[in-house]
């Protein structure tokens, strides 16, 4: 499966998730400005919190993926970020992706989450929004279903 395909896969799963918990925050920027007025303090105390409870080590690793969904936000491009916070570390989209499709534990990730980054524009300012929800439930959903395809093609 190529990256397109996992991008799709990762944005079914997020809107999937509606149900479960979400923090959303949002900001504009006017047409001169290069930068967003937004404040993520909710969305980003909530990662480093979970990131410090269920990592043994490498719990900065969060702060690699913070940057791309910064980044994405100033750049005013879309997209979503899975963030899996597992015992040794934090795993982004190709990780998380290539887990579900091979060899999916439901234990391997304490805490599985996805931001989400939107914007839009009208004829006074730019906007931005930024949603985090918890995609686990649905996640181990797909990976059953990625497990169930597998099994049908080696019979």
């Amino acid at each position: 499966m190529d990256n397109q395909n996992d991008e799709i896969m990762l944005s079914e799963i997020f809107d999937k998730s509606e149900r479960n918990f979400q923090f959303v925050a949002g900001g504009r920027a006017s047409f001169d400005s290069d930068s967003y007025d937004i404040n993520l303090n909710t969305i980003l105390t909530k990662l480093i919190q979970d990131a410090g409870r269920f990592c043994e080590m490498y719990a900065s690793d969060l702060f690699i993926d913070w940057t791309y969904i910064l980044h994405t936000i100033n750049s005013e491009n879309d997209g979503i970020f899975v963030i899996g916070i597992r015992e040794n570390g934090v795993d982004s989209n190709s990780y998380v992706s290539h887990h579900i499709k091979t060899d999916w534990n439901d234990y391997y990730y304490r805490r599985l989450y996805a931001v989400k980054v939107s914007h839009s524009v009208d004829e006074i300012a730019k906007y931005v929004e930024v949603e985090l929800r918890d995609i686990k439930p649905e996640t181990n959903m797909a990976a059953y279903r990625f497990s169930q395809e597998r099994g049908m093609h080696r019979a």
